[in-house]
């Protein structure tokens, strides 16, 4: 089973759109068709990357 959470930004003349994919040993973020290395783009240490999330 895979979960994708798809969100438009239309605040203050941005116009991101946001992805957010999680699935078992899977998960991404990806900002205006970019994959973003996701423990740097939240500023956080507390996720994986996607390859380490691939690996468990």
């Amino acid at each position: 089973m895979k979960i994708r959470l798809r969100c438009i930004d239309k605040v203050l003349e941005n116009n991101n759109i946001y992805c957010l994919e999680i699935a078992k040993k899977y998960a991404d973020i990806i900002k205006n068709g970019e994959e973003r290395n996701i423990p740097k783009y939240l500023r956080t240490k507390i996720f994986y990357t996607k390859e380490e999330y691939a690996m468990l």
